[in-house]
Parts: C-alpha cells; structure tokens; sequence
C-alpha cells in the first residue's frame, strides 16, 4: 500500500464531501481509512505529509527544550 497516495485520495474524497453527501465517497474513505491504519498498526510509515508535520513539531519541541520561543508567525521571539 502507498500510504502517499491512500491520503492524497482521502483528501481529494474529502474535498468532494463539500458539495453534499456521496455514499459511495465516504463508503471509499472508510476503506481507505481501514487501510491506512492496519498499514501503520503494522509498522509502516507515515504519509509525507504527516512525516513532514512531524519533522516541523519535533523541531520546535528541540528548540522549545533550548529555551526558544516563537510568535504566532513562526519567528523566533526569544531564547535563553
């Protein structure tokens, strides 16, 4: 299973939603989402865009630990 391209799909289905209900959309999205879980529950990776979001995340907590502090626009306000 591509975990890249079960999300891609997700979102796109996702983004379908938006012009009403489509039974046969969230019946896919179920599938996929299934999938997606036995693939992690089994040890695989991440999709990119969540490794990504990850990778973000931890590197605030390693700076956050160094005593740096970040404004709501990213920027580096103070550090120790």
């Amino acid at each position: 299973m591509d975990p890249n391209a079960n999300l891609e799909e997700q979102r796109r289905l996702f983004a379908q939603l938006d012009n009403g209900i489509d039974f046969d959309a969230l019946s896919r999205l179920a599938e996929l989402a299934q999938a997606l879980d036995e693939w992690l529950s089994k040890g695989g990776f991440l999709p990119r865009p969540w490794l990504q979001a990850r990778v973000v995340v931890t590197a605030r907590e390693a700076a956050a630990q160094k005593g740096v502090e970040y404004d709501a626009d990213d920027e580096v306000v103070g550090s120790l």
